[in-house]
């Protein structure tokens, strides 16, 4: 039997389909669904092969014969034939075929990444969806692309779906990173039916920098009041500063 109509729906979206009939006695309806293998692909085999749906927590046969299917699914998508029937004449049937499209999406929405200077960070971003699903990076509203510029040392790689499921996946990598590269990145995924965004946050540390403006503003007869302003601490919290002096007579003394 071929399908006589098709729906579409978005995965996670709830889908309605209509079968009214009118008649005396008051018709009844029941709803099949081909069946397919377990990757939800139906077989030639299975040509006139349906299987009745049941009403539960995912899909309803409501009393005026429509069909609800609650937070669609993949497997949900195949060819669904209603038929009705007072029991006086013949039963009448249509068919229609349901689509369930995928919007890009990331399992994930954050990731954290810690690094030391000159160590080199690679993200990687695995997206889902229905094919075809494009990739792009950024970071402060800036496209990244490839380049080995002073200024930019990125190296993007694409490649094709990889385990779990994913569609596609993209490799972003930072060779010999500083203090300068921390912040964040993002990955997103497009494609026909949505949108998403995988967002890392790199933090790359390092040694702090000496203090600034180092000066003595008072001098007492057995102490010494001694200023400075803090300079950039490495992306790590200061635990301490040690202060090196020298008395008059040349002897070397360390305070904490």
């Amino acid at each position: 039997m071929e399908p006589n109509g098709e729906h579409t729906v978005l995965q996670g979206r709830n889908l309605i389909i209509d079968c009214q009939t009118q008649g005396f006695p008051i018709p009844i309806h029941q709803w099949k669904k081909a069946r397919t293998n377990n990757l939800g692909i139906r077989h030639p085999d299975m040509t006139r092969d349906f299987v009745g749906i049941v009403s539960g927590p995912h899909v309803h046969v409501l009393e005026n014969g429509s069909l609800v299917i609650l937070e669609a699914e993949k497997a949900d998508e195949g060819e669904y034939v209603c038929g009705s029937s007072n029991n006086i004449g013949s039963v009448l049937s249509r068919s229609v075929f349901v689509r369930v499209h995928t919007p890009a999406h990331f399992a994930k929405n954050f990731e954290s990444l810690r690094a030391r200077v000159s160590d080199k960070v690679t993200m990687i971003c695995d997206a889902f969806g229905d094919e075809p699903v494009k990739l792009t990076w950024n970071r402060d509203n800036e496209v990244l692309t490839n380049s080995f510029s002073p200024n930019k040392k990125y190296v993007i790689q694409e490649n094709p779906g990889r385990a779990h499921g994913a569609v596609l996946s993209s490799r972003l990598s930072l060779e010999s990173v500083d203090i300068n590269d921390s912040g964040f990145y993002i990955c997103s995924a497009t494609n026909q039916w949505g949108r998403d965004d995988l967002n890392f946050q790199l933090l790359v540390q390092g040694n702090p920098e000496p203090p600034l403006s180092l000066r003595v503003t008072e001098v007492h007869a057995r102490r010494v009041l001694v200023e400075w302003k803090e300079a950039p601490d490495g992306n790590s919290p200061l635990i301490e500063y040690i202060l090196n002096y020298r008395k008059t007579d040349g002897k070397k003394t360390r305070n904490m």
